[in-house]
């Protein structure tokens, strides 16, 4: 009776086992269905395509938010301010404030040009004889008497500054809504001049690697320093940007505003990663390392 009993009892322990190991599997795929994506579409676009979808992206996301926030007034950063992002010229809090208004031009933040003297009208031709100054004819002008000193001007009353009303809930919502909108696209610059300062690092060394490091067993254990780098970044983005999602969530709920920014907000970034990685995943495969 016991031997039966035994066998039933590891029966139960292997579909325990056997159940544990089906959900872990489950797990990791539905955790690796976006690099599998990714790693899909790095081997269906070429460079240029991708670059294409990331542009197409970036705008699809601004035109969506026009269209749901109209009133919202924030952009994109300009080509200038990755550039002064990037050499730590201006902060991410001086850059989201910046991205609030209109993009500065060449033009005006040129300096204003003073413009230069006219010249006298009349000039002496060189060598010419000098004219002589007519001989006075008439009588100076009798001395005027002297004139009694100016009367002192009264100030005039200043008038008193007039308090400027309080924004409205609406208005609140909308520059609230902008500052947290400026805040992913700077987000998303930050951490893409992070990954592109890891592929260029990963670059360099790898064309110092004689030939004879460059073998696919070693190029592949060195590769995966630089994975795991690669997703502490994406670990620290993802949580800034879940922050960025739920304080979007509670502004919407404490306004009543529509939620279609949130779905908004989620979904392009979602799918500027997926691209982003396609890009290096292309990268690697280009030097044999996947």
């Amino acid at each position: 009776m016991k031997k039966p009993k035994m066998v039933k009892q590891r029966w139960i322990i292997a579909g325990v086992i056997l159940l544990v190991i089906l959900v872990a599997i489950g797990i990791l795929y539905i955790m690796q269905q976006e690099n599998i994506k990714a790693a899909a579409n790095a081997r269906k676009y070429t460079q240029d395509q991708l670059q294409q979808q990331l542009e197409d992206n970036r705008q699809e996301m601004e035109a969506t938010i026009s269209a749901q926030l109209p009133a919202v007034q924030v952009r994109d950063l300009t080509e200038e301010e990755r550039n002064a992002l990037r050499e730590g010229t201006i902060s991410r809090e001086e850059l989201i404030q910046a991205l609030l208004g209109p993009a500065e031009t060449e033009q005006s933040a040129a300096p204003a040009v003073t413009p230069s003297p006219a010249p006298p009208a009349e000039t002496e031709a060189p060598g010419s004889t000098p004219t002589a100054a007519p001989v006075q004819t008439q009588a100076p002008a009798a001395t005027a008497a002297p004139s009694s000193p100016p009367e002192t001007p009264v100030p005039s009353a200043v008038p008193s500054p007039t308090p400027s009303a309080a924004p409205s809930p609406e208005e609140q919502f909308q520059a609230e809504a902008a500052e947290l909108i400026a805040e992913v696209y700077v987000l998303r610059e930050e951490y893409v001049a992070e990954l592109d300062g890891l592929m260029a690092e990963a670059r360099a060394e790898y064309r110092a690697k004689p030939e004879s490091e460059r073998t696919r067993a070693k190029l592949l254990s060195w590769a995966s320093g630089y994975s795991r780098r690669a997703g502490e970044l994406e670990k620290q983005c993802d949580a800034r940007m879940d922050d960025i999602v739920d304080r979007m969530k509670a502004l919407v709920a404490r306004y009543n505003a529509d939620t279609g920014i949130i779905d908004t907000l989620i979904y392009s970034y979602a799918k500027e990663k997926s691209i982003q990685k396609s890009l290096y995943i292309q990268e690697l495969e280009k030097r044999g390392i996947v």
